[in-house]
């Protein structure tokens, strides 16, 4: 089992900009690895993200699901 985080920040462009163009994206997530055969292992995901740009006046929130199986 695996967990992992990261922050990706962007600050606005030209300190002359009258636009603020920033944006900040957080992740979080945790993943598991789980050997079924000898050729097969199932690996499930959990992950979480949030985005804004523009100082906070845009942007949103993800949370996936995943569950592979890897066959090889």
């Amino acid at each position: 089992m695996s967990a992992y985080a990261w922050n990706y920040h962007r600050g606005s462009g030209a300190p002359t900009a009258h636009v603020s163009n920033g944006e900040n994206i957080l992740t979080a997530g945790v993943q598991a690895r789980r050997p079924m055969g000898p050729n097969t292992t199932f690996e499930p995901a959990l992950e979480g993200r949030s985005w804004s740009y523009n100082k906070g006046d845009g942007g949103g929130n993800v949370v996936a699901l995943v569950a592979v199986s890897v066959t090889g």
